[in-house]
């Protein structure tokens, strides 16, 4: 990893708890690229930002 993409892989997880859960998910997905580094970042994202622990998503009424 460069300094140039260390630099804003910071800057994210500065603004994460800023960003629209919508966002947070694409970026998750993308920063996912196989189960041990998803496990590991959904830890770090969780130990830093509780407030990323949502809830389930509401089920249709139909």
């Amino acid at each position: 990893m460069n300094e140039s993409e260390q630099l804003l892989g910071r800057a994210v997880l500065q603004l994460w708890p800023e960003l629209k859960r919508d966002v947070q998910e694409q970026i998750f997905e993308a920063a996912s690229v196989d189960p041990e580094v998803r496990r590991r970042l959904a830890v770090l994202l969780h130990d830093q930002h509780p407030r990323t622990a949502f809830p389930p998503q509401p089920r249709s009424l139909a």
